[in-house]
């Protein structure tokens, strides 16, 4: 392993004054460190540590302030850095420091050097207060002594340019990255190995502001120059194909990513193992290819492996141990596979809260997960709690106007929308909007993702001349940012089609969701889950013109897709027998109809529990059915345990209840035409004018 220009300057300077000590020799502290630094090299870490340590221990009997002491020190550090323990490192950092400005004085290029190292123990424990000024300093001094082009300043650069990024100012940190950049070009060549790692910085960062065309060139460059240099088949080179395939993944370009990433994973099975950490992230990151894509066995198996063989070689409790299980947990919650989802989502949540901190970003992603899961479940109140605690984290880590805080605010939001609390809903949507308008500018894909929302908000609240020119707006961006056959295209053409669908713009709507199917059909395959949705929207829009046949087709497309996918127990499967039976049941096929929404009730019941909203919705259609067949006291009681589980759940105000109350009043007075309902349908009434005012 190459030892960085920090180290090579430290040790040539060190080597001058170690000559004018007084002669206190403890014969073997080099060689201690020499065999420390040799395992190191070889990924022999606990053997490297020992000796570290024992070299750290020797070095001591020269006295507090011995430089050999700081060079120990300094080495222990870098294995800690090196095995991502910063909360370990910065003690370590930090009395190495103390040594050398202690005895060089606070301008000295070691000095630079241990500054830059502890900034780094900061940055990785998100204390970016902290870890900035360590950096400008360490910076600063270094400029001064050896000129504003050496490349060393580059490392510094580049590390500012990430406390920048990583707390959201993407635009701020461009010049950082760039000025690195230049430094090493100008100082290597352009071609050149020793500025790959920086041309790779400026390119990532491209990539992650949507600047593709800025950024492929860029990380198309490095490849070519790890290949050149070090050969198709090294580490470094996967990691190059791993970043190019990133760039085609959110461009939803899965044909041009998929063999990058599957490269990459080849390159690390065969040259560091299978079971090494760089091996778990790219099937890491091949299997969130393959959930992208709908291909979720695929996917589950990758995730799994990466569990297993980050639990074996890193153990339980670390930080990418959680990782794994996040990712595997957050995919059997997208699945609605609750039950195997929330074990491992918990366990993520107490793995990450230990090894990355209470508030640190990670800890926030799977919080947010755990309150999608609550959310899809209908534990409304628990997921409101994991959905703040989130956000707290975020705006107090991240800031109040960092892009994560902004996605937090839009799931709250989604939370309150889902419940009927729009007044509660539109502030967050807004002030998320707002904030990604301000730091990713107002052509971004997630500006487009705010307006989305917020669109289908108005829809919701039956305002559509509100939501439709938000929902034509983010159509425009996602055109032109991600290009005409992205997936989340597909997205907005839906909702906007639904828009038009609730106004009886049945022709408007028909071409939309016909546009949505060809985009996922073509990118996602006829399977996709995502084409089932479409499939059930376009059914829908028939079953409300009346044109029952052709309806019927696209309900059974979806009820295979998800059949096939999901299984026959799974709560969307319910969702198209459900709407199946609807359409049987606006047929006069009585018998037909009845079969399904009992399938989908004992489905919904058994995966969802017996007090779960759709749970009351498939209750509330049955006993529509048994009113239509004149079987009255079924009817009542279905449609009373309907109202009473949505009162209880989703709030006396919610829209849903007004739907109950309406339909119990109107079969009473069927009952009995005499029968005082007055009080049911003035509440309803009044459930009806909240909604509208809001």
């Amino acid at each position: 392993m190459n030892r960085s220009a920090d180290r090579l300057i430290g040790l040539m300077l060190l080597t001058v004054i170690l000559s004018t000590c007084a002669p206190v020799e403890e014969p073997d502290w080099e060689s201690l460190l020499a065999e420390a630094d040799s395992k190191f090299e070889q990924g022999l870490h606990e053997e490297a540590h020992t000796l570290y340590v024992r070299a750290v221990e020797v070095a001591e009997r020269f006295g507090e302030d011995d430089l050999r002491l700081a060079a120990s020190l300094d080495r222990l550090g870098d294995l800690y850095r090196k095995v991502a323990q910063p909360v370990e490192a910065e003690p370590i950092y930090r009395r190495a420091l103390e040594i050398r400005e202690s005895v060089l004085g606070p301008e000295h290029l070691d000095v630079a050097t241990s500054l830059h190292n502890l900034g780094w123990s900061y940055y990785e424990q998100l204390n970016y207060e902290q870890a900035e000024p360590l950096y400008r300093r360490a910076l600063n001094i270094r400029e001064r002594l050896l000129g504003p082009e050496h490349p060393i300043l580059s490392r510094n650069l580049s590390a500012l340019g990430l406390i920048r990024r990583t707390q959201g100012d993407r635009a701020g940190s461009e010049p950082y990255f760039r000025r690195a950049m230049e430094i090493a070009v100008n100082a290597y060549g352009r071609d050149d190995i020793r500025a790959a790692r920086n041309i790779r910085s400026l390119g990532t960062l491209y990539r992650g502001l949507n600047r593709f065309e800025e950024g492929e060139p860029l990380l198309q460059r490095v490849l070519a120059i790890r290949e050149r240099e070090l050969g198709p088949e090294h580490p470094d080179v996967a990691e190059s194909l791993n970043d190019l395939a990133w760039i085609f993944l959110v461009q939803a370009k899965y044909d041009e990513a998929e063999p990058l990433y599957e490269r990459s994973l080849a390159i690390r099975e065969n040259v560091l193992g299978l079971e090494h950490p760089q091996t778990t992230i790219s099937l890491n990151d091949l299997a969130a290819l393959y959930r992208a894509r709908g291909r979720y066995q695929e996917a589950e198996a990758l995730f799994v492996r990466s569990l297993a063989a980050r639990e074996k070689i890193l153990g339980r409790w670390h930080r990418a141990t959680g990782t794994s299980l996040h990712n595997l947990g957050d995919l059997y919650r997208s699945q609605n596979r609750y039950h195997e989802a929330e074990p491992l989502l918990v366990r993520a949540l107490a793995v990450r809260r230990l090894a990355a901190g209470e508030t640190h970003g990670d800890t926030a992603a799977t919080l947010h997960s755990l309150a999608n899961l609550y959310r899809a479940q209908g534990r409304y109140p628990e997921a409101e709690s994991h959905y703040q605690q989130a956000l707290a984290i975020q705006e107090e880590v991240l800031g109040p106007e960092h892009r994560d805080t902004a996605s937090s605010l839009a799931s709250l939001a989604s939370l309150y929308q889902d419940l009927g609390k729009f007044e509660e809903a539109e502030p967050l949507l807004r002030r998320s909007l707002s904030i990604n308008e301000q730091t990713l500018g107002g052509n971004h894909p997630s500006v487009a993702s705010g307006l989305n929302h917020l669109g289908s908000l108005y829809r919701d609240r039956g305002e559509p001349k509100r939501g439709e020119p938000l929902l034509l707006r983010a159509l425009s961006i996602q055109e032109k940012a991600l290009g005409p056959t992205h997936p989340d295209l597909a997205g907005t053409l839906n909702n906007l089609g639904s828009l038009y669908h609730d106004q009886r713009n049945y022709a408007k709507a028909e071409t939309l969701y016909r546009h949505a199917l060809e985009i996922q059909q073509k990118v996602l395959g006829q399977e996709h889950l995502h084409v089932a949705a479409t499939l059930n929207n376009l059914a829908s829009l028939y079953h409300d013109q009346g044109r029952h046949q052709e309806a019927e087709i696209p309900y059974q497309q979806a009820l295979e897709i998800h059949q096939k996918i999901l299984g026959p127990d799974h709560p969307s499967v319910a969702t198209s027998l459900n709407n199946l039976a609807f359409l049987y049941h606006d047929q006069g096929q009585y018998e037909e109809a009845r079969s399904l929404y009992l399938r989908s009730l004992e489905i919904r019941e058994a995966a969802l529990g017996s007090d779960h909203p759709d749970t009351a919705a498939s209750l509330n259609n049955l006993a529509a059915l048994y009113q239509d067949l004149g079987e009255f006291q079924e009817a009542r009681a279905l449609f009373g345990r309907a109202l009473e589980i949505r009162e209880r759940i989703l709030g006396a105000q919610h829209p849903d209840v007004g739907t109950s109350l309406e339909k119990y009043a109107a079969l009473l007075k069927q009952i009995d035409p005499t029968a005082e309902v007055d009080e049911l349908e003035q509440r309803a009434r009044a459930i009806r004018a909240r909604n509208r005012s809001e």
